[in-house]
């Protein structure tokens, strides 16, 4: 057998990754395929999550506890109602699955920017960036979690449906990734998005039932007030654990259409800039 035989014999199988189609096309089988570097990568962000701070996981249990204790400070001089709640345990329960949110979205918003040395290498389906970043907040949602629970005990208040946390936790997921795919997307292209995005999200916590609860909101506004959906999550969240509130009723199919919008053109636009994110990020 002559060498040239030989060599085509033992020659590497050739992939050849052509441009996809501009209409909306999402290969499961594909990020299945990649399905360990997406754990990698959720690993990778869980294990640097502290590193190399002062305090190390301790401000998993501080952030929830600040930020509340200053909620508590507004209240003592603005009198909110909190659905028969304790006011820490009322302001506790719609951080702790807020800052999941916030968490998740500024890991998806940065995902491709600081994974961009591997993004101009080698070829894997840039949606598992997003996807896995949206994880983010995970790590500071088990610390959150341990904060509230101590605090319902310790202020005697009953649990409730605790049948939809799963539900609730999932779905806020789902939104950091519908919100994540648009801006991963600008902010490799505009690196002031993530200077934005703070003051979005700042301005996005006052238009949720956080401070307040829905009660509170007139219903004249509750049709653009439900367009937001985080309306669902946090108030979907509160109710399952403590069983006080009003949980959304068809208001909830309007913020889960809002979602479904979002998360729909978010990978449709993400898919556009994928063909161009590596000459520019």
């Amino acid at each position: 057998m002559s060498s040239s035989s030989k060599a085509s014999n033992t020659a590497l199988p050739e992939t050849i990754i052509l441009p996809r189609d501009k209409g909306l096309h999402l290969d499961l089988k594909e990020i299945w395929q990649y399905r360990e570097l997406g754990f990698f990568l959720i690993w990778r962000t869980f294990k640097v999550r502290y590193r190399q701070t002062l305090l190390g996981v301790a401000w998993g249990f501080l952030q929830p506890l600040a930020t509340a204790f200053t909620l508590l400070l507004v209240r003592s001089i603005v009198d909110i109602p909190t659905d028969g709640l304790h006011p820490a345990v009322f302001y506790l329960a719609g951080i702790v699955p807020w800052t999941f949110f916030v968490q998740g979205v500024q890991g998806a918003t940065g995902s491709l920017v600081e994974h961009q040395s591997v993004i101009t290498k080698v070829y894997f389906p840039r949606i598992i960036l997003p996807l896995s970043g949206a994880v983010a907040g995970a790590v500071d949602f088990v610390f959150g979690m341990v904060v509230l629970i101590v605090a319902m005990l310790i202020f005697d208040s009953s649990f409730g449906n605790l049948w939809g946390l799963p539900l609730f936790l999932l779905y806020a997921w789902v939104i950091s990734i519908a919100i994540g795919m648009w801006l991963s997307s600008l902010n490799a292209i505009y690196r002031d998005i993530r200077y934005g995005l703070t003051f979005l999200l700042g301005l996005w916590m006052f238009a949720t039932p956080i401070v307040y609860p829905l009660t509170a909101v007139s219903r004249s506004w509750r049709f653009l007030y439900d367009l937001n959906p985080l309306v669902l999550v946090i108030q979907g969240f509160r109710w399952s654990l403590t069983g006080h509130g009003v949980l959304p009723g068809t208001s909830a199919w309007i913020s889960a259409a809002s979602i479904l919008v979002i998360l729909l053109t978010g990978i449709w636009f993400f898919q556009r800039a994928e063909a161009t994110i590596v000459d520019v990020v």
